[in-house]
């Protein structure tokens, strides 16, 4: 279910993205998570992937996750290893000499 809405969001939010706006997405990286393939979920959108960044909680003051589902939903979890994972629309013209990105 979870894995489907991240493909759905991914679809919509390439639908919305204006010249070189850019998807950030933080994901778990480890097992079971790193098998949900983001890179290919973002692909099959027609998304270009621009790179990944370590996941810092620090960095993001009163940030708290939540589980989500179920009976539980409102209880937070264990964070474990996350990435930022960062896409453009792949109709961006890439010729554009404007663009400049830190990778």
């Amino acid at each position: 279910m979870h894995k489907e809405l991240v493909g759905n969001f991914f679809g919509n939010a390439n639908d919305m993205l204006q010249a070189y706006g850019e998807i950030h997405v933080t994901h778990k990286t480890s097992p079971p998570f790193c098998h949900w393939n983001i890179l290919e979920l973002a692909w099959r959108n027609s998304l270009e992937f621009l790179g990944r960044d370590d996941f810092k909680i620090e960095d993001y003051p009163g940030y708290s996750n939540k589980r989500g589902e179920g009976d539980r939903c409102d209880q937070h979890f264990p964070l474990g290893e996350c990435s930022t994972f960062k896409f453009r629309s792949s109709h961006t013209d890439k010729s554009d000499s404007t663009l400049k990105r830190s990778r």
